[in-house]
């Protein structure tokens, strides 16, 4: 417009000033012409491309063979008392779920499918006891298709988005993320489909971990077609054309996936759960195609054995598989996956057998090399039994014990990891002779019983309620180290005579146990130790997974003077780490230090790991927020996820004196995919005075694990509400704040002091502790406390210089 008006003269403001003013009414008049031109052809652009218009493809000429005889179950989702989302119009995504899924079952039957929904009507799938525990009726769903071994799979959905946005809208095809092959080729096709005929501005295709497909035995897909909280898209899914539209679209994608055939795999030999004598067995697996797809293809074929990828042959259908070494005497997995010529693959295929070879050699051993007659020493005789190619027999291989001449001492185990230990006392100065039998092979041995040269010290570690704790670590004086076997039971020998003696039990999970004592000349000591749980073994065996946000070059954000939240994620992660572990937990890190993973591949993590909770630790970089206190965010539906948010919040004001927000509720995709409870946590704000200067110190880090750690407690001994709580401070003789003093205790959980010699333990089971204050320079200060229930237990400690 200047240009056509102005010329040249554009360039100076006076000519432009008077021109504009001269024009105006001509200028005005151009714009909305302009305007009028511009709504209008957006209006017939839009027009052609607008959603749920019409379908692009045919439904005519159809070649209808490939569905013929397959059983696909169609999953509508939600139903009864579980509306799912809710559209401004008030149309329940339940409702047109069904009234989809309807019509696509009329498609698939008329082309001689199979078809199984998991409810024809609007109700609730509480089918029995085992459904209800869950708290919703997804394990129904679920075990439809797997007891029915479905060919297909397919939930139909209609989405929502959080924050809520009315305006989106989308098409997103979710295939089961465990399964990026039957199960990502149907989604990919039936996807292609949805998005040709519904026509949305934006689609997607990617994994899911949604129940009703992760824990899907079949191949299985879900779909969201449309957002119901996009007004206009409501108003379209009201009409009965609109729902047809969608039902042909799933019916196309689905007949084209067939279209393409589905190999399907079999093991032949070993047969799944079958035990074999053979270490090198010749492994035969069927691949057929099922006439679609134009053949196996042998490219495709991948065959692992316990996860290691093994070489292959295939000829006539039949994939050959030669382990490459031995097989060891115990459980191994076969997995199997091929593909036809036109790019389908079969289900991922996975078998178990197990190898049991005879047992062809012992190995006996006896600790100590003497014992003395006074019938309460024990010899402990450990067998190891080893088959032909020197591996271990397979678990539970029963193993036979005599003593010569002594018809009564005749015993019999049952082998762990190919060893057994025998436990045999006399009262009488002798050499023994012993046999050992497995599986027709026998070993005999001797020991010694007489006078002993120098003092020996049997130890057994135990739990309070009597069973035997293996591999705990005992020290000797820190001078000998040893674990204690499966039966918690080692021995010292060689002892000084007549010499004082400590003994430190530690295992994680369980409390360290000091004992001290005196041992005699030529005396032999048993010593009986019994752990405590920590947490009364609420956290035993319990796999956890730490998320430290960001990662590699992706910093997160980053403070005034360049501190990195990434790092200091995996800081605290760090330190989450190891209180978890000492607590007996397993606790898992998403990445290491210096890694950036993708969102997927930590979701898929949590999965392997088998982990109970996922949990994303993250500080936050944001000069406009004024606070810096902590904040959870969970998945809406995850009453667990809010749980554990809710202990956070108050672990952390228990810790800091502050109440942080939350739980709030998100859709992150963390949140949303992980198959366990997940939270995200805030730990606090980069930019906040002074957060900065306390995280390049770890003392900030330390504490907010702690504060974490304390919550997952909480969590998981969720009927205790009678923890106590310890608090002082740490000076020097002239009273001045020591920082950086570890605070322990019982040598279990180690806090730390800031600028201010601070330090609050909470979550504390009532009972007495002894605590430790060591810090650099100044001599240690050890002593016992006790915490009682629902108490605050206030204790300071002054330190003096010295060692």
């Amino acid at each position: 417009i200047y240009k056509y008006f102005f010329h040249d003269t554009y360039n100076d403001p006076g000519s432009l000033m008077i021109l504009t003013r001269r024009n105006t009414l001509t200028i005005t008049i151009i714009l909305v012409l302009s305007s009028l031109f511009l709504n209008i052809s957006c209006a017939v652009f839009k027009g052609r491309i607008s959603t749920f218009s019409e379908m692009a493809e045919s439904m005519e000429y159809l070649d209808l063979s490939p569905l013929r005889g397959r059983l696909i179950v169609i999953d509508p989702g939600h139903g009864g008392e579980l509306p799912g989302a809710v559209g401004s119009g008030g149309l329940a995504e339940k409702d047109i779920n069904l009234r989809v899924s309807l019509k696509l079952k009329e498609y698939l039957e008329e082309a001689e499918a199979e078809v199984i929904l998991t409810r024809e009507k609007d109700r609730s799938l509480f089918m029995s006891k085992i459904d209800s525990l869950r708290g919703n009726d997804l394990d129904y769903r679920v075990r439809v298709s797997n007891e029915n071994e479905a060919d297909l799979f397919i939930s139909i959905h209609h989405n929502s988005n959080l924050p809520l946005n009315r305006k989106y809208n989308a098409v997103e095809t979710y295939y089961k993320m465990e399964d990026s092959y039957s199960s990502f080729d149907a989604g990919r096709l039936i996807h292609k489909h949805l998005a040709l005929n519904i026509k949305p501005e934006m689609n997607f295709l990617r994994p899911g971990n949604y129940y009703v497909v992760r824990s899907n035995e079949r191949t299985a897909v879900l779909g969201e077609a449309a957002y119901i909280s996009n007004p206009d898209i409501e108003k379209l899914l009201k009409k009965d054309e609109k729902a047809d539209l969608e039902a042909k679209s799933y019916f196309l994608g689905i007949l084209d996936y067939f279209s393409y055939g589905v190999p399907e795999i079999e093991v032949l030999y070993p047969m799944h759960e079958t035990i074999i004598d053979e270490s090198l067995p010749v492994i035969r697996i069927s691949a057929m195609d099922d006439g679609f797809g134009g053949g196996i293809d042998p490219q495709s074929i991948r065959v692992n054995i316990d996860g290691r990828p093994a070489s292959i042959g295939f000829e006539d259908n039949i994939i050959t598989v030669i382990p490459e070494k031995e097989l060891e005497n115990r459980r191994h997995t076969i997995d199997v996956i091929a593909a036809n010529r036109k790019g389908n693959h079969s289900l991922f295929h996975s078998s178990e057998f197990s190898v049991d070879m005879p047992a062809s050699k012992i190995i006996l051993k006896n600790i100590p090399d003497v014992i003395p007659p006074d019938f309460r020493t024990d010899m402990t005789i450990t067998a190891r039994i080893l088959d032909e190619n020197l591996n271990p027999v397979r678990d539970s291989t029963k193993v036979d014990f005599s003593l010569e001449n002594i018809p009564g001492i005749q015993k019999t185990k049952f082998t762990l990891n190919g060893v057994v230990y025998f436990y045999v006392r006399h009262n009488s100065a002798d050499t023994l002779n012993y046999s050992v039998t497995a599986n027709e092979i026998e070993k005999v041995g001797s020991f010694i019983v007489s006078e002993l040269n120098s003092p020996l010290l049997t130890v057994k570690v135990k739990t309070t309620d009597g069973d035997p704790l293996g591999s705990s670590s005992i020290n000797l004086n820190n001078d000998q180290i040893r674990y204690s076997n499966t039966d918690g039971r080692t021995v010292f020998e060689q002892l000084t005579d007549d010499q004082k003696f400590n003994i430190t039990a530690k295992k994680d999970g369980f409390y360290p146990v000091k004992i001290k004592g005196k041992i005699g000349e030529k005396e032999s000591k048993s010593v009986n130790i019994e752990m405590k749980p920590v947490y009364e073994g609420v956290m035993s065996g319990i796999t956890i997974m730490i998320d430290p946000e960001n990662g590699g070059l992706s910093y997160g954000d980053i403070g005034p003077t360049g501190l990195r939240a990434s790092d200091e994620n995996y800081e605290t992660a760090f330190f989450l780490k190891h209180f978890l572990e000492a607590s007996g937990a397993t606790a898992v890190i998403s990445r290491d230090k210096d890694e950036d993973k993708t969102l997927y591949s930590r979701v898929r993590y949590a999965n392997r790991t088998g982990a109970r909770l996922f949990i994303s630790l993250r500080y936050m970089g944001n000069p406009e927020i004024p606070h810096d206190n902590v904040s959870t965010f969970a998945y809406p539906s995850s009453s667990n996820g809010k749980r554990l948010g809710r202990y956070v919040i108050d672990s952390f004001f228990d810790l800091y004196g502050e109440r942080g927000y939350g739980p709030d509720e998100s859709a992150e995709y963390v949140l949303q995919q992980t198959a366990c409870p997940a939270l995200i946590v805030s730990l606090g704000n980069i930019y906040h005075p002074g957060t900065e200067d306390e995280l390049y110190r770890t003392v900030r880090n330390r504490n907010d694990a702690y504060g974490v750690f304390s919550a997952i407690v909480r969590y998981f001994a969720r009927e205790r509400n009678d923890w106590g709580m310890l608090n002082g401070s740490i000076t020097d003789n002239s009273g001045q704040p020591v920082e950086n003093a570890l605070v322990s205790l019982n040598g279990v959980f180690h806090l730390q002091t800031g600028k201010d010699g601070l330090y609050k333990f909470i979550t504390l089971e009532p009972g007495e502790y002894d605590i430790k204050v060591d810090a650099y320079g100044y001599k240690s200060v050890t002593g016992t406390i006790t915490i009682n229930p629902n108490k605050e237990l206030k204790r300071d400690f002054r330190l003096s210089t010295g060692k």
